[in-house]
């Protein structure tokens, strides 16, 4: 069977933890056709109390995905807001 399926894991990401990069994990591991895990952190204009800067978040996960084949970052809703 070919992978396709795409997985899109929203959230803070404030920061990213080990929990939230085992959860991704175990999606792909036991969905037969997924692809990917997407981590798509939210924007600091969402006004959450004590949310790091975008780019710290961003590239934290950056990093930690560089390491972890099937899992990516989304700039999306970073982006989007400017």
């Amino acid at each position: 069977m070919e992978k396709s399926g795409i997985a899109v894991f929203g959230g803070s990401f404030n920061p990213p933890t080990t929990a939230h990069i085992s959860l991704a994990k175990q999606v792909l591991a036991k969905m037969d056709n997924l692809e990917k895990v997407i981590f798509v952190p939210v924007s600091t204009n969402y006004n959450k109390n004590g949310l790091a800067p975008d780019e710290i978040r961003f590239n934290m996960l950056e990093q930690i995905c560089a390491k972890e084949p099937g899992l990516e970052v989304s700039r999306l809703e970073l982006d989007s807001d400017k």
